[in-house]
């Protein structure tokens, strides 16, 4: 996902240090930061398995938590899929948004 977001967004992406969780998803979600911006990689068995947690999945509702359970942020949680691959972020302008989205939703 690293590189697919590099080369696809031209954004510098860099490994976070964390980890996190949305109860709805059953795959811990991996930190890369994206020109300043947390965002978290949920990877899946298949593309089945993402399409059906995330149908069920209501970002208005769902809480991302790190490893202790504690929130990992308040703000608003935008979603991002494509293949087997679902990234939750948070931040970054309408633009940054429209690239992560276009990158993740590129994935064969």
């Amino acid at each position: 996902m690293h590189d697919v977001l590099a080369i696809n967004t031209g954004f510098e992406v860099e490994y976070g240090r964390h980890a996190a969780r949305i109860k709805e998803l059953t795959p811990v979600g991996q930190e890369l930061i994206v020109d300043g911006h947390s965002i978290f990689v949920f990877i899946f068995s298949s593309i089945e398995a993402r399409q059906t947690a995330t149908e069920a999945l209501n970002l208005a509702e769902a809480e991302l938590v790190g490893p202790s359970g504690s929130p990992v942020t308040s703000e608003p949680l935008s979603l991002a899929e494509g293949s087997n691959v679902a990234v939750i972020f948070v931040g970054g302008d309408a633009e940054w948004a429209k690239a992560i989205k276009l990158a993740i939703s590129e994935l064969p």
